[in-house]
């Protein structure tokens, strides 16, 4: 699997379901196709979670979890990806999200 984040400082934006919304625009524009993909809410997460069957002419199954959260004006986006996933892989996905959170600095 792998992990990947950013943060991003958006004015424009005012909640996680908009900054999911305003990124996953974004990514409609890459080479990749989604397919099967669902946007749930989690607590505080607006996700968008989607399968990548084939990447170059080549079957790949990559699973992808992006979850957005938003304060203060930042987004925050984790990315998670796993190529030829499995249904048991899920719970890799879940361990992270679990963990997933802004966290105040003293």
């Amino acid at each position: 699997m792998i992990v990947s984040a950013f943060l991003e400082r958006n004015p424009e934006l005012g909640s996680k379901e908009q900054c999911r919304d305003f990124y996953w625009a974004k990514l409609q524009k890459s080479p990749n196709k989604y397919s099967d993909v669902t946007m749930p809410g989690r607590g505080a997460m607006a996700l968008v979670r989607g399968m990548v069957a084939e990447a170059q002419g080549r079957p790949v199954r990559w699973q992808n979890v992006h979850a957005h959260l938003f304060r203060d004006g930042v987004c925050m986006e984790i990315h998670l990806s796993k190529v030829l996933y499995e249904p048991d892989d899920e719970r890799l996905f879940e361990a992270v999200l679990r963990t997933v959170r802004f966290a105040d600095i003293p």
